[in-house]
C-alpha cells in the first residue's frame, strides 16, 4: 500500500475518532436552567469542569456520564461577579 494511501487513511480514521468524542461530549446535561456555561476544561482523568458565567457554581461530568453535578458552590462567598441585567 502506497504512504499516501497509508496516511490518507491514518487521517480518516483520526476524524472519524475525534468526530465521535465530539458528539459524546455534547450529550452531557448540566440540569440548571440559570446555568450559562462560559469555560470548559478537561482533566487528566478525563472529567469535564463547567464553569458559569451567570450563576457561582461549577459542575463537573466525570468520564462517561451524561449528566454534570456541583463540583464547586461559591454562593456563601458573596457577589463575585456583576449581576446580569433584566
Amino acid at each position: 500500500m502506497p504512504i499516501s494511501r497509508v496516511r490518507r487513511l491514518a487521517v480518516c480514521i483520526a476524524v472519524v475518532v475525534s468526530l465521535a468524542q465530539a458528539a459524546s461530549a455534547a450529550e452531557i446535561l448540566i440540569a440548571d436552567a440559570k446555568s450559562q456555561p462560559e469555560s470548559l476544561t478537561v482533566t487528566p482523568d478525563e472529567a469535564l469542569i463547567v464553569g458559569s458565567a451567570s450563576t457561582p457554581l461549577v459542575y463537573q461530568a466525570r468520564s462517561g456520564s451524561t449528566a454534570a453535578e456541583k463540583f464547586i458552590d461559591a454562593s456563601a462567598e458573596g457577589a463575585g461577579t456583576i449581576p446580569m441585567p433584566k
